[in-house]
């Protein structure tokens, strides 16, 4: 992508900060999708890898499916981060249908696909009744069921498995109706895993962007600030693994109009990631304009700035240079 198009980017995070919040309410939680009339929950052995790169399980039992569950289930390869063992049992959650353009549940000609929605990436775990009894969890929309559900979700947070951390994470961030009934002692205690480094950092951004729908008790929205600010500080732009994370501190502190320290914000510009650059100059021109020529000068003299980086960089100076002064 070129620089220019990067720079038009920068014109829409804002757009993209309360974008990414209202979504949240719009995607389903997991218990919820893994609830849908068009998804299979089976207990399958996997057999051997099919034609194409695809996964081949033998079923052994269904624990929930409308549909008739075949003998064999032959189902797309997806990311996955070691390959199932042949001869190991699994529970997995697939699907046979997706949405067509015109938002219509249509037959998936790739047939059998793994559920894909945020906290079930993929949808395959090593079979365990703690993982059964997880996928069969039924929470429902009740207002009452659901504050019975957060302890239960509180404590899969405290996990070692960051699988369970991310589906609770995400069973939390998509309930906004539950968000908006969480004291400031559970706040503290989603706030201690959002700074927890070793929890996952997907679990992690969507919590953060969850607490702007969490209401105010005492100093709670401030701590979240502060948490959001932290983690900026906390971490640097060549350590990618944590992009999403950090990308997600700056909206939460867009969304909140929080001023960050010049100081905090300027590493950010030294990043590879140009979506960070974007949200870091955004941060500047919003709160420290007076700076924003002097940081961007600071950050053209690193030698250590990646190439695309400083394409970048140097056509925005470009359209400040072009921009007409401040009355």
């Amino acid at each position: 992508m070129s620089p220019v198009r990067h720079f038009l980017g920068l014109a829409t995070l804002l757009l993209l900060v309360s974008t990414s919040v209202a979504m949240a309410a719009r995607i389903d939680p997991p218990s919820i999708a893994l609830g849908r009339p068009t998804t299979s929950l089976v207990l399958a052995r996997f057999k051997d890898v099919g034609p194409g790169d695809r996964l081949v399980f033998e079923t052994e039992r269904t624990l929930r499916s409308e549909a008739a569950v075949p003998a064999l289930i032959d189902i797309a390869k997806p990311d996955l981060i070691e390959p199932p063992r042949v001869g190991e049992r699994y529970v997995l959650a697939y699907t046979v249908v997706k949405s067509d353009a015109l938002k219509r549940t249509v037959a998936n000609t790739r047939g059998a696909v793994f559920l894909a929605t945020p906290g079930l990436e993929p949808a395959l775990w090593k079979a365990s009744a703690e993982i059964e009894a997880l996928v069969t969890w039924t929470i429902g929309d009740e207002p009452a069921a659901m504050r019975a559900a957060l302890p239960r979700l509180l404590a899969l947070l405290r996990s070692r498995d960051p699988r369970l951390q991310d589906f609770a994470a995400a069973e939390l961030a998509y309930r906004p109706a539950l968000l908006r009934t969480l004291d400031a002692g559970e706040q503290r205690r989603l706030r201690h895993f959002v700074a927890r480094p070793g929890g996952p950092s997907a679990a992690r951004a969507r919590l953060l962007l969850a607490a702007l729908q969490m209401p105010a008790h005492g100093r709670s929205q401030t701590s979240w600030d502060d948490e959001a600010t932290r983690l900026l500080r906390a971490h640097r732009p060549a350590d990618r693994i944590h992009t999403e994370l950090v990308l997600d501190a700056f909206r939460f502190l867009e969304s909140r109009d929080v001023a960050v320290p010049s100081s905090v914000v300027q590493p950010w510009l030294a990043s590879a990631e140009i979506a960070l650059v974007e949200a870091a100059l955004a941060s500047l021109r919003r709160h420290a304009p007076d700076s924003e020529r002097d940081a961007l000068g600071r950050a053209l003299q690193r030698a250590d700035l990646p190439q695309a980086t400083r394409a970048f960089l140097l056509t925005y100076r470009d359209r400040l240079d072009q921009r007409p002064p401040a009355s």
